[in-house]
């Protein structure tokens, strides 16, 4: 639900510390032609994963969480080690997967404004996502702010230094620019954004799914052969698999594939995947996210029928976003009011999605282009949930915006 305060607060909110000519996140040339600094970077963040568009990467090994490296490149300033934030590790010798499997539906989601507690802080973002970019972004000279040589090795804000703190990591070098900076202006206009995105999977409306088809109960499996679906009409205790997360309509044929997931001390990660569509509502105002390099984990129960501390991470290319938000907000702005381009709420959200931009959209970082990319770090809880039969498409009603 929107809340009802007044627009102008909110407008207020969007450009507050913000250059009035906000620039374009693709200005520099894109991120796809320059060369990352960060690729020799010791201690690696989730890196960039995947042979195809929605299959899942080669399994190169992730660095498991606590390992200690510089996690800078060379020649940056202030070069120091940190202890980087990771997934599990790849298990060493792990037998593959022995056990039927179980399909572990979403059942809570956190996506920045809240702690896994259910406590608001403005600091819960840093609870949830990994070190994407192997650099650590934080006030490394202690002058109070991100400036100077805290930003030689990073992309340049959208918007200008004024917007620099927005680059900001967690500890462990944490990247979640969507937590940190979308959610917390989103939480200004929607109550309850975590809750809100919660809905629709408590309502049986839709959620996603990661079925692990072979896991069994021992510490560690590699690999467990995996996948992922969109879920809906799950009203009833039995979800429908959603055709858009599917080839030709057939359950047994998903699109999105994740053969080289494992489990590593209980902990089932799914290295990196190319692409991850992940369809978020907050308060009526659609998220459709397309997340590039994600990295999943989760912590599996004991008789593998529920998981928690669950996490995606990786980067969201910033024009792809806007533009699919574009997209979804007027299919809906009949029963939202003001998300049509051109309406202050619309174009306040846009700009905000801008300058949340922290990365290049290759997933690394180029020292002097304007940043592309904003990293993501969600939080959830999963159960096992039973599917069959395959939902009716998503038919797109009438635009009201145009």
């Amino acid at each position: 639900m929107i809340r009802a305060s007044s627009l102008g607060a909110v407008l207020l909110l969007a450009t507050s510390g913000c250059d009035s000519d906000v620039e374009d996140g693709n200005d520099g040339g894109g991120g796809s032609t320059a060369t990352p600094q960060s690729s020799s970077a010791e201690g690696g963040g989730t890196g960039v994963g995947g042979d195809g568009t929605t299959t899942s990467g080669d399994g190169t090994t992730s660095t498991s969480a606590g390992s200690t490296g510089s996690g800078l490149p060379n020649g940056c300033p202030n070069d120091a080690p940190y202890v980087t934030l990771q997934p599990e590790g790849r298990p060493a010798g792990a037998p593959p997967g022995d056990g039927s499997g179980v399909l572990l539906g979403i059942s809570r989601w956190y996506v920045g404004e809240v702690d896994r507690n259910g406590s608001q802080s403005p600091t819960a973002w840093q609870s949830f996502g990994f070190d994407v970019d192997a650099i650590l972004t934080s006030d490394l000279d202690g002058d109070g702010g991100l400036s100077g040589s805290d930003l030689v090795c990073v992309c340049d804000a959208v918007g200008g230094e004024v917007n620099a703190g927005n680059l900001e990591d967690g500890p462990g070098g944490l990247d979640n620019s969507f937590g940190k900076n979308i959610i917390s202006f989103l939480s200004s206009i929607v109550e309850d954004p975590s809750q809100s995105a919660t809905a629709s999977a408590e309502d049986g409306a839709s959620t996603v799914a990661f079925f692990l088809s072979n896991v069994g109960t021992g510490a560690s499996y590699d690999p467990v052969a995996s996948s992922y679906f969109h879920l809906r009409d799950g009203e009833t205790g039995t979800w429908r698999y959603a055709p858009e997360s599917l080839n030709g309509n057939d359950p047994a044929s998903p699109r999105t594939v994740l053969p080289t997931a494992y489990v590593s001390t209980n902990t089932w990660v799914s290295a990196p995947i190319a692409a991850l569509d992940v369809p978020l509502s907050v308060g009526g105002i659609p998220l459709p996210l397309l997340i590039h390099d994600a990295v999943v984990s989760m912590e599996l129960s004991a008789d593998r029928r529920s998981a928690e501390n669950g996490m995606i991470s990786g980067t969201l290319d910033t024009e792809e976003f806007v533009t699919a938000f574009g997209e979804a907000a007027s299919r809906i702005a009949g029963d939202t009011e003001g998300l049509c381009p051109g309406d202050q709420l619309f174009e306040s959200i846009v700009q905000n999605i801008r300058s949340a931009s922290d990365i290049m959209n290759i997933g690394a970082q180029v020292d002097g282009v304007t940043c592309s990319g904003i990293t993501i770090g969600l939080g959830f809880d999963a159960v096992a949930v039973e599917a069959s039969g395959v939902a009716e498409p998503l038919e797109p009603g009438p635009n009201p915006c145009q």
